[in-house]
Order: structure tokens, then sequence, then C-alpha cells
């Protein structure tokens, strides 16, 4: 690391503290993250008191400020985030659940125009709160002389005694543990760009708020309910951009993931045969591990003939498909058995003129058979296990993929989906 880009840090390690520091944030995550960012040190000083929440604030900004940073100084990237991408889903969602009651009992409130009559209260209420959260902000955290080096306090136990109902516990335990998976995320993100004290003191900051205690006082008590109510809106906002169209698709996954056994179960060789998608994969594997180019594309020819209703095309394309692929010399590349009766019964209607859709029923029978043979190595094979994949988005055994990696897939897929198109309106401008 470059002496210029340390002292950079340093500053901006500097300008976290700060009301600048407040500034950069709402950069980056806009009026709710300063929002958000009120409320942990709001709660955190109604149980704790309000150095422990002036510290821990100041710990964070500094902390959103540095990664801001080294995202803009692009030592950090959207693919070294990827980690924090499942925790962070699940703590939104988790948070939402668990303030469900009181968010949405306000928005139902201000909806119906139930507030009108408590907003001067509610606004003198939230303004007094605020003047005194700004002022701790302003003159406390700015102007306290020190170097921004605060030791993170440890979690201490408080004089409350709330305990959660049963409905609120799992969600209280859940987002504890998305925190501890953050913590680890966040621990493993940064040790290349932060020395092992600051990162130290970051996990100390994060696992604060995955206090089991801290957490219930949130929740339950009535003094937090403004902030449950203010949580509730940003992580549903938050959760709704960012989240949503993913777990839809996780959704859509599912349905789908569910239909492999239930379609494997009747594993018909004429569909294997004669479904475009399916048949893609068998010419794959038929190509590659049993170098037989030819079964698919005669089982494919037979069917576009019995398909067709126009005789004089019948009539045409018979001998085409006889000379490609069942003349004696054809015969030889042929990977399956055929018994001389059938090309003999196959040559007298040919040369007595009775050409039918249905001539070259007994060749297909002999191409269902061959590979009704080989089906069970077809099953093991690279080809199916990329046919399970990328229709049903399971593994060879049934086994669902991993939705993390089939998230990074799409989302890669889709970039380069953007990039082409980029690329074609340049060249069509």
């Amino acid at each position: 690391m470059s002496r210029f880009f340390r002292a950079k840090k340093k500053l901006v390690s500097m300008a976290g503290g700060s009301g600048a520091g407040r500034k950069i944030i709402k950069s980056h995550l806009g009026d709710d993250g300063v929002t958000l960012l009120r409320v942990l040190k709001t709660v955190t000083r109604k149980l704790h008191g309000k150095k422990q929440s002036r510290s821990l604030k100041k710990s964070l900004m500094k902390f959103a400020v540095k990664g801001g940073y080294l995202f803009k100084e692009q030592k950090l990237t959207e693919k070294d985030a990827k980690a924090m991408s499942l925790p962070m889903e699940r703590l939104f969602k988790h948070g939402i659940d668990a303030t469900a009651k009181d968010g949405e009992a306000a928005a139902a409130a201000q909806l119906a125009g139930e507030t009108k009559s408590t907003d001067e209260g509610n606004t003198a209420a939230s303004a007094t709160e605020r003047r005194e959260s700004d002022s701790d902000e302003d003159e406390d955290d700015d102007n306290d002389g020190n170097d921004g080096n605060d030791d993170i306090p440890a979690i201490v136990a408080s004089s409350s005694t709330l305990t959660a109902p049963e409905h609120l516990q799992p969600h209280i335990q859940g987002i504890s543990e998305q925190l501890i998976a953050l913590d680890v995320a966040l621990k493993m993100m940064l040790k290349p760009h932060m020395k092992s004290n600051n990162i130290s003191k970051l996990s100390k900051t994060v696992l604060f708020y995955s206090d089991l205690q801290w957490l219930t006082f949130f929740l339950t008590s009535d003094q937090c309910k403004e902030e449950r109510i203010s949580t509730h809106r940003i992580f549903s906002t938050w959760y709704e951009t960012t989240f949503q169209p993913i777990v839809e698709r996780r959704e859509r996954r599912r349905h789908i993931q569910h239909q492999f056994q239930k379609d494997m179960s009747t594993n018909n060789i004429t569909l294997w045969l004669s479904n475009p998608k399916r048949q893609t994969y068998l010419a794959k594997f038929l190509k590659n591990d049993q170098k037989d180019k030819k079964t698919t594309q005669l089982y494919r020819a037979i069917n576009d003939i019995k398909t067709t209703t126009n005789r004089n095309m019948i009539k045409s394309r018979v001998p085409m498909v006889y000379n490609k692929y069942l003349n004696p010399s054809a015969r030889t590349h042929l990977q399956f058995v055929i018994h001389n009766d059938i090309i003999i019964q196959l040559e007298k209607n040919m040369n007595e003129n009775k050409f039918t859709k249905n001539m070259f029923d007994a060749i297909q029978t002999c191409i269902e058979e061959y590979v009704s043979n080989i089906m069970f190595t077809f099953l093991k094979s690279t080809s199916f296990s990329e046919f399970a994949k990328e229709t049903y988005y399971v593994n060879s055994d049934g086994t669902p993929i991993d939705d993390a990696i089939l998230d990074a897939e799409e989302e890669e897929n889709e970039k380069e989906g953007k990039r082409r198109g980029d690329v074609e309106t340049k060249v069509r401008k």
C-alpha cells in the first residue's frame, strides 16, 4: 500500500467521526442510512447510556466511510462483498418480520389519516429526541478533543428485564446469527486492506448489536417503538429493491427443482429423443462419450417425415434420409444395429414406390433400444449433469444447487448480456 494511499485512508478515518462523516454516509446510503445510524445510537443510549452509544456510533461512521472509500478507489468490488449478500438478505427479512406489528400499524394509521390528530405531539416528541440526538452528535462526538481512537465498549449487562414473546424469539436469534455471519464476511473482506486492530474494533462493533439483550430491548421495549417503525420502513424499502427480485427468482427455482424428481421418475426414452431440449444434451453425450454424431440426427429426420402431411414431400424426403444415413456405406458409421430384414423391407418398399410416413418405424425402434441400453451411462455423464443444472437447477442426483452459486452465475450472465447489448448498440450507431 502506497504512503499516499495510507495518508488518504487516515484522513477518511478522521472524517468518519465528524459531521463530514455523516455527509459521506448520507451520500452512500441516503437519508435512510442516517436514520438507521440514529436508530442504533438511540436504542443503545436508552439501554446502556450516552457514552456507549456515542462510541459505537463513531465507530460505525468511521468504518462506513472507510468502506465507501475502498469501494470508490476500487480496492474493493461487488465481487469482494458477495459473501455478505445472503446474511444481509436474511438479516433484513428477520428485521422486517420482527418489526412488522409496529411498522404496519403505523403505515395503516397514516394511510387512514388516523395520525393527523397526533402529528403535533409526535412531531414535538421526535423533534425533542432529534435535538438531543443531534446535540450529542455535533457537540459531544465532534468536539470531544480526542483523536478518534475510542475503545469500543464491551457488551455489558443492563437493568432491562424484558423477555421476548415467543413469536419474536426466532427473529431475535436469527438477527444475532446473521450479524455474526456478517462479522465473519467483513473480516475476510477487509483483511487485505485494514490493520488487524482496526478490524478487531469493527468486529466488536458489529457483535455488540448481535447481543440478545440489545435485540430484545429494541424489539420489545415501548421506548423503542419509533425506532422499530423507522427500521421496518427502511428495511422493507431496501429489501424490496435489493433482495426481492432475488428471492422471487429463488422461489421459481424451488418449483422447478421439485419438478425434477417427478419428471425423472418416468425416464421416457422417446422423450429424450424427441424433446428438442433433452435431445440436445443426449446428442452432446453421444458425440463426446460414444463418438456418435448420427443417431439423434437420424431420429429427428424420421420424426420430420412422420409429421409431414404432403405425400409428395414424403416421397422426396424418404430417399434423402435413406441415402444420408441408411445406404450400405452410411450404415457403417452408425453406432446401433439394424437387422438385415429391416433394411431389406425398407428397400423393397422404396423400389415399389410405397412411401409412407411410418416406413421408418422399425429404425426408430432400433434407435430407442440402443439409447435405452446406454441410458445408465448417460445419467452418470457430464452432459446429464449439465442438463440437470441448466434445466432444473439441481445436481445429477436431484439435490438443489446452492443458491449463492446460482445467484452469482445469473448475475454474471445478466452483466454479460448487458455488455453484449451495449456493444451491439454502439455498432448500430
